[in-house]
């Protein structure tokens, strides 16, 4: 990607950011958008599918309810509009052409709407009858008169062409959705995500296994070999677990304080993100600083390597300070989101020897 562009979505009501480079890192005060802005990514990237749409909601506690979940006393379309108005700006709830959010690059944006769902009947060229499905708005005009109204949805829209409508009524599976590449997306408070067995086994017996002990190494440098095994005897759960070069020993890796299991998540899902992109919440957590710049170093490493773009938020000197200094190339930039006003707008450090420069006098940036 070399843009991105935002739309109505949360608290970005017009965000633009041109330039991206190989490794991004999104800095800015609290509550400005870092994170809104990797959540859009992740809608996006995964072309609005229902489960990217349905993720970002549960990771702020906002998905409390679904279809299948609701009895009939329950209003279900009213209870999953307000539910999805949570990611429109200002949880604006109409359904009207003006009520949308975009993200995407500017020619190849998603749009996000609120739309009605009907059936018309229709024949084919053997007179057969067969029923169409229309999406339109409340302030749609000449509305087919054979049509019947059958529920409300939340619509995907591709160039003005929809590629998927959720419906509020449906009680079946969320509709598979291609996305538009490989992507993985580490938010802050995974340290031992369950995936992660199944990250480690796409790369088990690969030289991509190899990466994550080096990442590893960084904090535990007697480490020798890492594979996920079995909790017990009489449970199905796989852990991981590392083998100490010096002893021998197998030690649960997480015993090992939450540094290094934050290591391990964040290595797994780099190096499953060949050719695609990859998104981390808080690059810092759970690190202490002296890690930081080799992790940042190996970050910079992989993604040249795998062709990877990555896009990583922060609030820490710490963090930026170690950027920085592993950004030997010149293929990284900050990008420092400020509110104006009602708007959040982006400010861009691309340049290597002015990055140097606000590192070296301690410049406030974050």
């Amino acid at each position: 990607m070399e843009s991105l562009y935002i739309k109505n979505f949360k608290n970005l009501t017009d965000l633009s950011l041109e330039g991206l480079k190989k490794v991004n890192l999104i800095v800015g005060r609290n509550n400005v958008g870092k994170s809104s802005l990797l959540e859009a990514l992740s809608i996006y990237l995964s072309n609005g599918s229902e489960d990217s749409l349905r993720g970002v909601l549960a990771c702020r506690g906002e998905d409390y309810a679904t279809p299948a979940s609701l009895d009939g006393n329950v209003d279900t379309s009213k209870m999953m509009t307000a539910q999805y108005s949570a990611l429109f700006n200002g949880r604006n709830t109409s359904f009207t052409e003006a009520n949308f959010f975009s993200i995407g690059e500017r020619e190849d944006a998603l749009t996000f709407r609120f739309v009605r769902i009907g059936e018309r009947p229709s024949a084919d060229k053997n007179g057969k009858l067969n029923s169409d499905m229309m999406i339109y708005t409340d302030d749609a005009t000449d509305l087919p008169a054979t049509m019947e109204y059958m529920g409300d949805g939340l619509a995907v829209f591709d160039s003005s062409k929809p590629v998927n409508v959720i419906r509020f009524t449906s009680r079946g599976m969320p509709r598979s959705v291609k996305g538009k590449c490989r992507f993985e997306y580490v938010l802050t408070r995974d340290f031992m995500l369950r995936r992660n067995v199944t990250l480690f086994d796409s790369i088990a017996l690969s030289d991509k296994e190899q990466y994550v002990l080096e990442a590893l190494r960084i904090i535990e440098p007697d480490i020798d070999r890492l594979n996920f095994l079995n909790e017990s005897a009489f449970s199905n759960k796989r852990i991981p677990f590392v083998t100490l070069k010096s002893t021998g020993e197998r030690l649960r890796l997480t015993s090992m304080g939450d540094g290094i299991n934050r290591v391990m998540t964040v290595i797994l899902a780099l190096v499953n993100c060949k050719d695609g992109v990859f998104l981390l919440d808080e690059f810092e957590t759970g690190l202490h600083y002296t890690v930081q710049q080799q992790l940042w170093q190996m970050i910079f490493r992989l993604a040249d390597m795998l062709d990877i773009q990555v896009f990583a938020t922060s609030h820490s000197r710490d963090c930026i300070d170690s950027f920085v200094s592993a950004n030997n190339g010149g293929k990284g930039q900050i990008i420092r989101l400020d509110k104006r006003g009602d708007n959040v707008v982006a400010v861009n450090y691309d340049d290597e020897n002015e990055m140097q420069f606000i590192t070296e006098h301690g410049i406030e940036i974050r």
